[in-house]
């Protein structure tokens, strides 16, 4: 298919650029016959719609202004009740009609009317037209048509105008319930200033189909074709041409292209542009193997678009694999330009795992899109009890066991030690390598602190007789700082006070370089502990002790 004229213009959307005067400015006048000079009074009077007249044998005019007359005859010519049948106007109150095919061979008539002003040569013209076959037409045909002429035509007595219109309807009119809608499209030459509008073909050329219908009061209806028309319209029109659908697909995938316009449309592919495309209504369904142009051909000019096919993007993810609990492994899809989900919810092109299980990406480029799947498996290594923390006393020979679970193989820090377990008897840091199936590690820490409770004795008694054995009054103890003791006789008078543990700070039974008399003494002490929570408490213990010789 060739179209009957084709401008070349590399856009995707294209406006002809006319006045904008033009638009749905309509050429025919009176197109509707509304306006008419007097009330038809019987058949013929079309030239009461001026400046609508016939092109010789008398056409007629339907209007709701007749009153029909009583028996029904040829000169009804009421609306919507007339001599051709009954039907309401296309719109408004009148309408006209004329025969396609008469009873005697080759009679017509047709109706004409100059336009408002000659076309203009190279615009685009719609044309349309409104026909209905009339209910008392036993006969239906085709070639009703629509002829653009400079001049009036003329019909030589009722006989056919030998002449082809620009317009034809190609399929027998057989309804007579609906509205029959003509448009098509049309490239002026230039001065075509008259429309005639009937059958400019001979019966020979004509196709009929013959209806049984009972007759009607007026016998010129007998074996013809007769059709009403409305609503005629010539208008300038700018076409306009556009193109949607997927421009960008993958190797392999289809594309669905639609045309719009405001006229007609074909599609070629730059290729071959003169051959049409099979489609679907405007729409094509293409799966070119490399990139292609395809073209949608308007009236007067066409635009182009170009699908894309683009490969798919190239993912490859890391084979599936397995780490160490409490290991991870980053996951990298990165390719320029492209689009990312994950199935962690992730559109990062890359994402870093360490849980087991099953990690799917999809990448797009924009038109293809691939998945790839990961999948991850963990060695569990159980985990290493060790407390956080730990006091011990080395003053009292304390000391405590570390342990540090199920294991293959084990490393201590600092001291170097290899085994399960080990015994901790200084404050310090230790530190532990695990090593489980695999090769697979796990490591912990505990502080070990020292920290001595505190221990205070006091004698109950002593013997300063100078035998050197138990001659002295002190108190011994570990753990406690700022350590005071007094001592008071019975009658609560202060006779000696040391700040000192141990022998150092002992009393030598002397008050006044006098020894004391033996009896009951009484003692109180004062000293500070650090607790195990690391804070410092002060503690005060009083009681009584005998002196004896």
């Amino acid at each position: 298919m060739k179209p009957k004229s084709r401008v070349g213009l590399i856009q995707l959307t294209i406006f002809l650029l006319f006045s904008n005067s033009l638009f749905a400015q309509n050429l025919v006048p009176n197109p509707g016959f509304e306006q008419f000079t007097g009330c038809p009074s019987g058949s013929g009077e079309l030239n009461l719609a001026a400046p609508w007249t016939s092109a010789g044998a008398p056409a007629d005019l339907f209007s709701t202004c007749h009153i029909n007359s009583l028996p029904a005859s040829c000169s009804n010519v009421g609306v919507p009740l007339n001599f051709a049948g009954s039907t309401l106007p296309n719109t408004g109150s009148n309408y006209s009609g004329f025969f396609t095919k008469r009873q005697s061979p080759n009679q017509r008539n047709y109706i004409r009317a100059p336009l408002n002003s000659p076309l203009v040569s190279g615009q685009l013209y719609q044309v349309s037209a409104y026909f209905k076959r009339s209910q008392n037409s036993p006969v239906a045909t085709n070639r009703i048509g629509i002829c653009l002429s400079t001049s009036a035509l003329s019909q030589a007595g009722n006989g056919v105008i030998n002449i082809t219109p620009q317009f034809e309807v190609g399929n027998v009119i057989a309804d007579t319930s609906s509205w029959f809608t003509f448009t098509d499209f049309y490239i002026a030459s230039g001065g075509e200033a008259h429309i005639t509008i009937g059958n400019f073909r001979n019966d020979a050329a004509t196709t009929s189909f013959n209806f049984s219908i009972p007759p009607s009061a007026c016998s010129n209806m007998d074996a013809s074709a007769f059709y009403y028309t409305d609503n005629i319209s010539i208008t300038p029109i700018n076409e306009q041409l556009s193109i949607s659908g997927d421009t960008l697909i993958c190797i392999g995938d289809s594309a669905i292209l639609t045309g719009n316009s405001n006229t007609a449309g074909w599609w070629s592919a730059s290729a071959s542009p003169n051959d049409t495309i099979p489609s679907a209504g405007n729409s094509i369904t293409v799966e070119p193997a490399t990139s292609a142009t395809y073209i949608w051909n308007g009236i007067m000019s066409s635009i182009n678009v170009t699908v894309n096919v683009i490969p798919p993007p190239v993912v490859n993810l890391p084979s599936d694999s397995t780490i160490c609990e409490g290991s991870s492994i980053t996951l990298n899809a990165a390719i320029p330009g492209a689009n990312y989900i994950w199935s962690t919810g992730s559109n990062a092109s890359s994402i870093s795992i360490s849980d087991s299980g099953s990690y799917i990406v999809t990448v797009s480029n924009g038109a293809c899109a691939v998945r790839d799947t990961f999948l991850l498996e963990l060695i569990p290594a159980p985990e290493i009890t060790l407390p956080v923390s730990t006091v011990i006393c080395p003053d009292n020979g304390e000391f405590v066991t570390l342990n540090a679970g199920i294991g293959e193989s084990y490393q201590w820090l600092p001291i170097g030690d290899t085994t399960a377990s080990i015994i901790v008897s200084s404050e310090g840091t230790y530190s532990v390598i695990v090593t489980h199936q695999g090769g697979c590690t796990r490591s912990a820490s505990v502080e070990v602190t020292e920290l001595c409770r505190e221990t205070v004795f006091v004698p109950g008694g002593f013997t300063p007789n100078g035998d050197g054995v138990n001659d002295l009054f002190f108190a011994e103890g570990t753990g406690v700082t700022n350590f005071k003791m007094k001592i008071f006789n019975r009658w609560g008078q202060l006779i000696f006070e040391t700040a000192r543990l141990g022998i150092a700070g002992g009393w030598n039974g002397l008050y006044l370089d006098q020894s004391c008399p033996e009896g009951t003494y009484v003692f109180r002490i004062q000293y500070d502990a650090i607790q195990a929570n690391g804070k410092k408490k002060r503690f005060t213990r009083s009681g009584s002790f005998s002196l004896i010789y």
